[in-house]
């Protein structure tokens, strides 16, 4: 009867009682502010437990992520030019469970994010729009740890990969490589970058059809490997609006 009743974060109720369930608790914000500036957020708690965050010993259990970011509109006195600037910050073996098949995925692919888990990510946007000329600049700065081999030559799970999962089926032993000590970004640390490039020019405004020329750079390294890729690409594109009337 407990799953019946509607009341918000019921959840440690749940827990207390021994529910099994992978559920997460969030909380979302928007706020603008002086009708030129958007503060937003996201704060989620998958597993937390206040003593051992307080103890600062790194105990792996402590599963949390948030996201914080920000825009500003008409971006230094200029009409039309908007920047706007988000991190987003996701603790190792958040989003994960006992088994793969309880993690946040679907159809083999992370539901919040593609960097899974154990990352830090910063993402801005630099719009400029000028009749029916549109541009944009987009850089995506990431760190993660990923899984690396250890001295026996299998992959350690440092939290990253949420499709591993963390312990035996019901109450089995815990399948971490350390129960306490774990840090953000820890195991082979990798570092991405993204920088997209676009113009655009809106051909109707009633369908938002428009024709894109996008520029992208991609960039990933680690101690292990270099990789540099350049992409060019032309859209021809159109966004139809989803309007509802069931209200």
């Amino acid at each position: 009867m407990n799953y019946l009743n509607p009341v918000i974060f019921l959840r440690p109720v749940e827990f207390s009682r021994g529910s099994p369930d992978n559920v997460l608790i969030g909380f979302n914000f928007k706020a603008m502010i002086l009708k030129k500036y958007q503060l937003y957020g996201q704060l989620m708690l998958d597993d937390f437990s206040l003593t051992e965050v307080k103890s600062g010993n790194g105990w792996w259990g402590n599963k949390q992520a948030f996201q914080l970011g920000w825009k500003f509109f008409d971006f230094l006195g200029i009409r039309n030019l908007t920047w706007q600037n988000e991190l987003n910050f996701v603790r190792p073996y958040t989003f994960g469970h006992f088994t793969a098949e309880q993690s946040y995925t679907h159809y083999a692919q992370p539901v919040a994010h593609p960097l899974g888990a154990n990352f830090i990510e910063n993402v801005q946007f630099l719009r400029y729009r000028i009749k029916r000329i549109g541009l944009e600049g987009k850089i995506v700065y990431a760190q993660y740890g990923a899984d690396r081999l250890d001295s026996t030559g299998a992959l350690t799970n440092v939290g990253q990969n949420i499709f591993v999962g963390t312990a035996e089926i019901g109450s089995g032993p815990t399948k971490v490589p350390s129960i306490y000590g774990n840090s953000m970004l820890q195991g082979l640390k990798n570092t991405l970058v993204y920088a997209d490039l676009t113009a655009s020019y809106l051909i109707n405004t009633r369908t938002n059809m428009r024709v894109e020329l996008t520029f992208s750079r991609r960039m990933q390294h680690n101690e292990f490997i270099e990789k540099n890729t350049n992409w060019v690409f032309f859209t021809f594109r159109t966004a139809l609006p989803n309007r509802y009337y069931d209200f």
